[in-house]
């Protein structure tokens, strides 16, 4: 049988990783997972599926924004080997710090 199932794009739910990591302060373990598999999201929509990220995280809340900023450092360690998708962060960042 078939299923149907509304499953959110998965350039948004890198930015929802992103957001998650930086909520779960309590809990190190899942934040950092969650920062893991925003930046695996992240390598995979630049480099495979030749996503631009802009778009989506202007259309994300302002929260969002501000947790993907805070979690960059981080994120840039992570994508040291994947320098397209780490561009395509910082100048998703750099578009909305514009607005």
């Amino acid at each position: 049988h078939c299923v149907p199932v509304k499953a959110p794009a998965p350039e948004r739910l890198l930015w929802h990783k992103l957001y998650s990591s930086a909520r779960r302060s309590a809990d190190r373990i899942k934040a950092e997972k969650d920062l893991r598999q925003a930046a695996t999201l992240a390598a995979i929509l630049v480099e495979v599926d030749d996503i631009v990220l802009e778009q989506s995280l202007s259309e994300a809340p302002r929260e969002v924004w501000a947790a993907a900023r805070s979690r960059m450092p981080s994120l840039k360690a992570m994508l040291q080997s994947h320098p397209q998708a780490l561009e395509q962060m910082e100048m998703a960042l750099a578009q909305v710090r514009r607005r």
